[in-house]
């Protein structure tokens, strides 16, 4: 079984409720991207650790 996140506050992915919640703090403070980060523990000596961004709107890929 895994372990919570380390940093669950920079956790978007924990559930979807908690996913629009960020989308809505982005559109208010006019943020574009918002990196996540974390690692989840399971027995042993594995440690799965995952990087992300959520991102609102297109980017320029020739800028």
């Amino acid at each position: 079984m895994a372990e919570e996140a380390e940093n669950p506050e920079n956790c978007p992915t924990k559930n979807a409720g908690s996913f629009l919640h960020i989308l809505q703090e982005m559109e208010e403070n006019n943020e574009r991207k918002r990196p996540f980060s974390g690692s989840l523990g399971y027995s042993g000596f594995i440690r799965a650790i995952y990087h992300g961004r959520v991102q609102i709107g297109f980017e320029d890929e020739n800028r």
